[in-house]
């Protein structure tokens, strides 16, 4: 919103509500509704990484610049 300087209009649905959409859904579907409630619900991708489980990936990948979210939805405005 404030990249494009509009508001736009938000839907929120509760996890059950959600879970619901798969119901008589396509399998192809349901295995994209399931991946994205495991994301956004239960925030299986919200991790920290401590030093005795590894190392961040700019830490592997110096040379590598990292771009943020903001730099890479510029490209698309």
């Amino acid at each position: 919103e404030r990249l494009i300087g509009k508001r736009l209009h938000k839907k929120n649905i509760n996890e059950e509500e959600w879970l619901q959409s798969m119901n008589g859904a396509p399998y192809h579907l349901q295995v994209a509704i399931t991946h994205m409630y495991q994301i956004f619900f239960r925030g299986d991708l919200d991790f920290e990484i401590t030093a005795s489980e590894g190392v961040d990936s700019s830490e592997l990948y110096p040379q590598v610049k990292y771009v943020t979210v903001e730099e890479y939805l510029q490209r698309f405005l």
